[in-house]
């Protein structure tokens, strides 16, 4: 026992081959010669943070709204597109939004800017500009949370509108509703049945494997989660098709 508690010991926890999509994962655990079992521990681990990818995730939508909001040629057909896809966003509004993010923004440099010169010009000034130094300070202190109290407000409006916009259709793809849908090429004859066709929702609802409650609560209606052995076979064969 004494000779394995000088040793690091690596726990391996091996659930299925790399190629199946699940990683291997290793817990280092540390002990040495002066403590005893019970005081083994694993080493603290970090997971990674929801909140830290949604984060990136919206910087991501922002940065390449704001690029098409000041192209007057793409804002055009984002209408158009929204437009045939019977899509109600206001895009006054989301350009409203845009323009006073971009506003905020620069502003918000510019405080910045102006309190590192003004940090900087301290020890290059007399007791006199001192005190009016650290008034200048007091100032941008004040008017920089006040900008970015309002960026962040104007941020998340900005956000919900551009998330609103729905996605660029394909040029093929047929104006209008169902009715306007076309077949673009038939496989096969299509096989009759002496019996009631179920869809394959229904049927994994019976066996278990489709899970619909879940998935409207959070995505809304007509989607659902993959449960069990059905979510494992589309991990593999994802996994394989890559």
């Amino acid at each position: 026992l004494k000779f394995a508690m000088r040793l690091v010991s690596i726990v391996r926890v091996l659930c299925l081959p790399k190629r199946c999509g699940v990683y291997r994962v290793e817990l280092n655990w540390h002990c040495s010669e002066a403590t005893t079992e019970s005081q083994c521990s694993a080493p603290e681990t970090k997971p990674k943070s929801k909140s830290a990818t949604t984060a990136r995730l919206h910087k991501q939508v922002l940065s390449a709204g704001l690029r098409w909001l000041s192209d007057a040629e793409a804002v055009e057909a984002v209408k158009q597109n929204a437009k045939e896809r019977g899509n109600d966003t206001d895009f006054d509004k989301l350009l409203r939004d845009g323009s006073d993010f971009a506003r905020l923004r620069t502003e918000m440099l510019t405080l910045k800017y102006r309190r590192q010169v003004n940090s900087k010009s301290f020890h290059l000034q007399g007791k006199g500009e001192i005190i009016a130094l650290k008034e200048e300070r007091a100032n941008l202190a004040a008017n920089l949370k006040q900008k970015t109290t309002e960026m962040i407000e104007k941020e998340k409006e900005l956000l919900d509108g551009l998330l609103s916009v729905p996605n660029n259709t394909h040029p093929d793809v047929p104006i209008g509703g169902v009715e306007e849908s076309k077949v673009v090429y038939t496989h096969g004859a299509k096989p009759e049945f002496n019996f009631s066709i179920r869809k394959h929702s229904e049927i994994g609802i019976q066996l278990d494997l489709i899970d619909c409650n879940s998935a409207s609560n959070a995505c809304g209606s007509g989607l659902y989660y993959l449960k069990g052995a059905l979510a494992v076979l589309e991990v593999a064969l994802i996994q394989y098709a890559m």
